[in-house]
């Protein structure tokens, strides 16, 4: 055991689903006319125990330092509810290097699991050079949901002694976690939905869609509904796609959770099902919607849930059910037969929201010992929000008694400016609020980061208690922050999405406008918006509607938003609002007018240029329309994938939407306000340049030179 101070550097990496979910929307996608099918890191199976590797390179991690720099940081990994780890053959394969900086130090790593010490490492001369060690991990340390892991590096280096070469030490992101464990055939319960169909977990899951081989409006608004309250549950990281019921695959139905939607005479995969309830059953009224979840007969590790009902009205009935939360005689047990759904009420535009830490997902916070630490979480705060007066933290907090009142402080900073400050004494020892102005000119659009400060501080020496654990503060749960707003008047511009589409907690007032024909990738876009869409909504009672062209009567153009999408060939409803798009289409033609340009040039070849264009509604000023639209097949996808932010990230990085045009082809990316005469901005994905803000002569020059 080291008798001198210890200087304690933590490894922290937070491993979500939200990696998985960013390699597969990166990956190269099949041709539309094949079917996608993803590729997983399967399950091996050895002596009855299933075994699944992770590393820290699978999750997108680069490499980690660990250096006197680096404090407080911690990696988690989430397992599934219905996994059970085998007691023994769960381990750690940590690999490693570090700089000899002293022969006669000693220095060690020291790894725990949920606060449990599990192994010592010493780091000697003879694995400086990319080492490995394997740790074990008992299965009964192991629980569902979050799993905690350290990392950290122990040096004998005497608190503020002066060194002239530092320690560090590498962890590599070929480093894994091997896990074996068992996972018992589920129970199908629909109390339990989302799950399994969503979870955080480290293993890979993908919701996929089974719908009739000629889907109506009905299926379409269906699965957009379930996809938009995946979308809530999830946090935005449900992963959907979708087939028709005739392409399903092999491997389609043995690796994923499947949601099977359509009526019983349109979807022939119904047929091979043995469900609980017969589809004829006398309890089942025409309008009834119907819920049935079963073991999947291809594979029992996974699902299938059966979204159903005789009629439209019943099968809406069914879609919408799964996005309340039912408490008095919910959901139980694999059935559910629905008679009555009630609409979502008028909702006013709440004017404040308190984002307490516990919603956000932030669980109370212990720090330990004298050494400098910080607590950190992060809100959202949309650009449709105009603050009404200053926004407020207010942070729960314990502490210890035996800190040194006068020298203990707690320090907050936001977006890493400080804001304020308190002792850490015997008036806020127990139940201690501090109670902060978060300045209007600090807070961003998008995220913002909040730092809690914690430095403690019990002797006279400090370097003699860095782990002592009688030094302890508390950062609660019910902290939250306070936002007082209103939305600002519509402004239809793309820097704002998903506002004001949104601006309705429950969807109730946006209609998708369906194209007359949806390749694959399109539904599976569809699907896409619906998750983002709800997660941005958060409404109790989600619904979301889709409709054909010709179905759109006098009182939805008056009342909804629209979202159309699709080449203005294949969707009437882009050809009838053609002349008031900011960029219209030559008539009867997937080609560009010209006319933003001093020149107009002829277009020798075809262009895959996708556009997302937002216009105040002809009918109804309040109301806005996005045109997710594009020349080709492919241009409407590239549409989508830049609204989704589906590009790679280096191409995202440099893209800034804003007005009421983007323009994308090849991965360059055009964003105009065309009710500006002189006003757009350019960046050029390819060469990771920042987007350029051009005006006049030499905007013109550039556009005429790059674009049609």
């Amino acid at each position: 055991m080291m008798n001198k101070g210890r200087i304690w550097i933590a490894l922290l990496i937070s491993i979500m689903c939200l990696a998985w979910s960013e390699g597969w929307v990166e990956a190269q996608e099949p041709p539309d006319d094949e079917v996608q099918e993803q590729e997983v890191n399967e399950p091996q199976n050895t002596a009855g125990l299933e075994t699944y590797d992770l590393t820290l390179l699978d999750l997108l991690y680069g490499e980690q330092t660990l250096d006197l720099a680096d404090l407080d940081n911690t990696f988690d990994i989430y397992l599934p509810v219905d996994v059970v780890p085998a007691e023994a053959g769960n381990y750690i394969n940590l690999i490693f290097s570090h700089n000899v900086f002293d022969t006669e130090r000693q220095r060690q790593l020291s790894v725990s699991l949920n606060d449990t010490f599990l192994q010592f490492i010493n780091l000697t001369t003879e694995n400086a050079d990319r080492a490995q060690a394997q740790i074990d991990v008992p299965g009964s340390l192991l629980k569902a949901g979050r799993n905690r892991f350290r990392v950290t590096m122990n040096t004998d280096l005497s608190c503020g002694e002066d060194i002239t070469i530092r320690p560090i030490t590498i962890i590599h992101p070929e480093s894994s976690f091997h896990l074996a464990y068992t996972q018992p055939v589920r129970e199908p319960n629909l109390g339990l939905y989302p799950l399994p169909f969503y979870e955080q977990t480290f293993l890979p899951s993908q919701i996929y869609f089974i719908l009739p081989n000629e889907p109506t409006a009905t299926d379409f608004s269906t699965a957009a509904a379930v996809s938009a309250g995946l979308g809530i549950y999830s946090q935005g990281q449900a992963r959907v796609a979708s087939v028709l019921a005739d392409e399903v695959t092999e491997t389609i139905r043995r690796n994923n959770h499947l949601i099977i939607i359509g009526q019983p005479d349109t979807n022939p995969l119904l047929a091979e099902l043995d469900l609980p309830l017969d589809l004829d059953a006398s309890v089942i009224k025409d309008d009834s919607g119907v819920l049935e979840e079963i073991v999947s007969p291809w594979n029992p590790s996974k699902m299938v849930l059966v979204v159903t009902g005789r009629t439209d009205e019943g099968l809406l009935k069914a879609g919408d059910v799964l996005n309340r939360d039912l408490n008095f005689l919910g959901m139980r047990g694999p059935i559910a037969v629905v008679d009555e759904v009630l609409p979502p009420q008028p909702t006013a535009v709440s004017q404040e929201v308190d984002l307490t830490f516990d919603a956000l997902g932030y669980p109370d916070i212990t720090s330990y010992g004298t050494r400098p630490q910080q607590v950190r979480a992060e809100f959202l705060m949309p650009r449709s929000w105009q603050m009404t007066e200053e926004a407020k933290l207010y942070l729960s907090f314990n502490h210890a008694t035996v800190i040194n009142p006068e020298q203990s402080t707690l320090s907050i900073e936001l977006n890493r400016v400080p804001i304020g400050e308190t002792l850490l004494n015997e008036q806020n020892a127990i139940n201690g609020v501090l109670e902060l102005e978060l300045p209007g000119w600090l807070l961003e659009p998008g995220r913002n980061r909040l730092d809690a400060k914690i430095d403690m501080t019990m002797s006279e020496d400090p370097c003699q208690d860095l782990d002592n654990q009688q030094a302890w503060t508390v950062v609660r749960r019910d902290s939250f922050v306070h936002l007082p707003y209103v939305e600002q008047e519509a402004a239809f511009d793309l820097s704002f999405f998903p506002f004001p589409l949104t601006n309705n907690p429950n969807l109730m007032d946006v209609t998708l406008v369906l194209p007359e024909t949806l390749t694959r990738l399109e539904r599976d876009r569809l699907f896409q918006l619906a998750v983002l869409l709800g997660q941005q909504a958060g409404g109790d009672r989600l619904t979301l509607r889709a409709v054909n062209s010709q179905d759109i009567d006098d009182t939805l153009r008056k009342t909804n938003h629209f979202i159309a999408f699709g080449r203005p060939t294949n969707n009437p409803f882009l050809s009838e609002i053609n002349n008031d798009l900011p960029q219209p289409f030559q008539p009867d033609s997937d080609e560009l007018v010209p006319g933003l340009d001093s020149a107009n040039l002829i277009e020798t070849t075809s262009r895959n240029a996708g556009l997302l264009q937002e216009l105040a509604s002809p009918w109804n000023s309040e109301q806005t329309i996005l045109a997710i639209t594009g020349t080709s097949d492919e241009g409407v996808i590239a549409a989508f994938d830049l609204l989704l932010g589906n590009l790679p990230e280096e191409v995202m990085a440099t893209v800034d939407l804003t007005g009421d045009l983007a323009v994308i082809e090849d991965q360059h990316i055009y964003s105009t306000d065309t009710r500006l005469s002189t006003s757009l901005s350019f960046s050029q994905s390819s060469t990771l340049v920042e987007p350029v803000v051009q005006s006049g002569a030499s905007l013109r020059r550039d556009l005429v030179s790059r674009w049609w």
